[in-house]
């Protein structure tokens, strides 16, 4: 995963790791690499939209990148990515089509986002968001939306997008992928014997459904008034 930052044919960019309180060799084994451009924060065990939170606002770049720690960016991620942002200002978030492989890192299948806004927002609304590590978004719009919404245990990515496009903003796909994607029994959501992967997400949609009926954003409730939606949900 790091050496595939390491390796990209993009070079301007600076490298952020987040250690959410590790308590494996991890640090260890990422100080041994020696690369220069990883810059390592161990705030220490604040949890993962407070990891990503905090990574961000470390980063001194116009575009940022997330990649989750199991997956990896082909060589042309950031450059293909990264082009298509200064070439269309009117772009918030661009994204690709992604190869899934299995642990031991054989290939299993391929996306096939659309790569119109309209459409992929289609795919949303039906709980069906691309990968987080396949998109580049602009700096600036992830501030104007706040960020990662900590009231969401889980589908920060989906409520993300989201929240982005709430505000006016446009994606843009690129159909050649860009990624491998692992799928395993400890991927993200794979475990989520609570199904809080979808529970969030649906909030998420009838949030979206709220605001652009003019109605206040239900992520914009007291502690007290989340805790008894949730409860009542």
């Amino acid at each position: 995963c790091v050496r595939s930052v390491s390796e990209q044919s993009f070079r301007d960019y600076e490298h952020i790791l987040v250690n959410d309180g590790s308590s494996d060799s991890s640090v260890e084994k990422v100080n041994k690499l020696g690369l220069s451009k990883i810059k390592l924060l161990s705030p220490g065990r604040i949890g993962r939209v407070a990891a990503l939170n905090y990574g961000i606002s470390i980063a001194s770049g116009d575009y940022v990148s997330i990649l989750d720690a199991d997956d990896i960016f082909l060589r042309d991620k950031l450059k293909i990515q990264n082009e298509l942002l200064d070439n269309d200002k009117s772009i918030s978030l661009v994204y690709s089509n992604v190869i899934f492989v299995n642990k031991y890192g054989k290939k299993i299948g391929k996306s096939d986002y659309p790569t119109n806004h309209n459409e992929i927002f289609e795919y949303l609304k039906n709980l069906n968001p691309f990968p987080a590590s396949s998109a580049m978004f602009r700096k600036s719009k992830f501030i104007d939306v706040d960020g990662y919404n900590d009231k969401c245990k889980k589908s920060i990515d989906f409520n993300l997008y989201l929240s982005l496009i709430i505000a006016g903003g446009k994606f843009k796909g690129i159909t050649k992928p860009l990624n491998l994607i692992k799928i395993n029994e400890n991927s993200w959501g794979k475990s989520d014997n609570q199904s809080l992967q979808i529970k969030f997400g649906m909030l998420g949609l009838f949030n979206y459904y709220f605001v652009k009926n003019n109605k206040k954003s239900l992520f914009e409730k007291s502690s007290n008034e989340w805790q008894e939606l949730l409860k009542k949900f």
